[in-house]
């Protein structure tokens, strides 16, 4: 069967107090905003719930590890994973590569036909990528 969420909880930390459990974990407030127009709208998709995270630009990271490892990534060793793999060799060429392939198929329905950029613009935009994931201080 299709699974029905993605971060599952230890059923110690339901058993304790699910309201307050809920209430730490997932932002009810937005969920209730969202619901019906913009997520949740067909019910034969995974049920999405918004999760609460500190507000320091980095709810990405915060949420993809509480979705991993179920916990909130105080100390941003996803995002430093991310960073080392994109500045990597191999990172450096695979991801660069599909960051282009996005960027022109971007382009192509935005404007009609890919922009086109020199192979230093190209340069300049990848390393502004890799800057902004290396920055804990900056929104993905």
């Amino acid at each position: 069967g299709v699974a029905r969420c993605t971060l599952s909880l230890p059923m110690e930390v339901w058993a304790q107090d699910p309201d307050v459990s809920g209430h730490t974990v997932l932002d009810k407030e937005v969920h209730k905003a969202l619901t019906g127009d913009t997520i949740n709208w067909n019910a034969y998709f995974t049920i999405l719930l918004p999760v609460r995270t500190p507000a320091d630009h980095n709810c990405l990271s915060h949420s993809v590890s509480l979705a991993i490892w179920g916990a909130q990534d105080s100390r941003y060793k996803l995002r430093q994973a991310i960073a080392k793999t994109m500045s990597s060799e191999i990172g450096r060429t695979y991801f660069r590569e599909c960051y282009t392939k996005a960027q022109v198929e971007r382009d192509q329905l935005d404007f009609g036909s890919p922009i086109e950029r020199s192979p230093e613009e190209w340069s300049r935009e990848w390393q502004q990528e890799l800057d902004l994931v290396q920055d804990h201080g900056q929104s993905l």
